[in-house]
């Protein structure tokens, strides 16, 4: 008799005991609120197009593997969202708040994975409520893209770390690969994995059993049709990144992507003037010239 009183006595003070934040809950109702206000700046803005995201649209007009001054997945992006809700600034705009839902979320997971859930879910808060956040997400960009694709890869190789499982091996291979079609600067996180498994001895035994190489090998395979476009177009994406980086010495042409870059600016405005004219994949062309027939936007 006395040990069930026990019982009862207990069974109230467990039942007080507070719940547990759902923050995974609470951080995808933010994400949906905000995603949802963000689409409707996109909609309702009156700016035309920057000539970034004109160029960007002409290229997904013409899809590719490569093209002038960046990789193809921006202009893949685009393309997607303008087959779905048309040729509308809007439209081209829509997938950068959409993709920044998918960045916060990573940010959540991999501070999840590495501290806990309030550490990530006020990680991905802050980040989704950054100035320079949310003005990127009335824009167009290529770091809109590359940005989620190394979230991901950063989540990945910290579980990856943690676990030594293949699939997150795999995920960080193809998250590093998309974000290399998206920009190449993705190539920066292999040096922040490279300095993570010099220092860390955990990190050094997740790259092995071939873990590491089948994420090297999967990166390389998704970016190997860019490869093989910039090498059959004179490396011209090559040319024009090494030119904006000041880099020298590389095989690469960098005087014909700085000759090509005032071509670039004073033909491709006057092709943009009508939406879909078979003028504007000119633009594409790293050889293109505004005086020959073949770009008849120019006058």
């Amino acid at each position: 008799m006395t040990q069930a009183k026990a019982i009862e006595a207990a069974a109230p003070a467990t039942s007080r005991r507070p719940r547990a934040p759902d923050y995974g809950t609470a951080l995808l109702f933010f994400l949906g609120a905000l995603l949802g206000l963000r689409l409707l700046a996109v909609i309702l803005a009156r700016t035309d197009l920057f000539f970034d995201e004109a160029q960007y649209w002409a290229w997904s007009r013409e899809l590719a593997f490569g093209y002038f001054s960046k990789p193809p997945l921006i202009g893949w992006i685009i393309r997607a969202a303008t087959d779905v809700c048309g040729n509308s600034e809007a439209c081209v705009r829509a997938p950068a708040p959409i993709l920044y839902v998918v960045t916060s979320y990573f940010v959540f997971l991999a501070g999840r994975a590495r501290y806990d859930d309030r550490i990530g879910f006020w990680s991905a808060i802050v980040f989704a409520t950054l100035p320079g956040v949310s003005f990127s997400s009335g824009l167009i960009s290529t770091d809109v893209p590359l940005l989620a694709c190394w979230t991901i890869a950063l989540y990945g190789w910290i579980k990856l770390v943690e676990t030594h499982r293949l699939g997150y091996a795999i995920l960080v291979g193809l998250s590093l690969g998309l974000g290399l079609l998206a920009k190449y600067a993705a190539i920066y996180f292999l040096l922040c994995a490279g300095i993570d498994a010099w220092r860390d001895k955990e990190a050094r035994s997740a790259l092995g059993g071939g873990r590491g190489l089948v994420a090297l090998i999967l990166a390389l395979a998704i970016l190997a049709p860019n490869l093989v476009w910039n090498a059959e177009n004179g490396f011209a994406t090559f040319s024009h990144t090494a030119a904006n980086a000041s880099w020298h010495g590389l095989p690469v042409h960098v005087g014909a992507a700085r000759s090509s870059a005032p071509l670039g600016r004073s033909c491709l405005p006057r092709c943009f003037s009508s939406p879909g004219a078979p003028s504007a994949q000119a633009a594409i062309s790293p050889t293109a010239d505004c005086s020959s027939s073949a770009f008849p936007c120019s006058s």
